[in-house]
């Protein structure tokens, strides 16, 4: 389990330690757990579906 902030929980995840990029499953954040991803030129940001909530931003 990572904890991102309060709200931001993701569960079953694969920690690899010597891997110096923190990579996402997009299909599980928008399926699984009900997010919205809004991508643009250089940043995205992450939603929850039901608020419409920004709860992350990823660069």
């Amino acid at each position: 389990t990572v904890k991102f902030s309060q709200n931001f929980i993701i569960h079953d995840v694969l920690i690899v330690p010597e891997f110096k990029f923190n990579l996402l499953s997009i299909s599980k954040l928008i399926f699984s757990l009900k997010y919205i991803l809004i991508f643009y030129d250089f940043f995205c940001t992450i939603q929850e579906r039901s608020t419409l909530r920004m709860i992350g931003l990823a660069r």
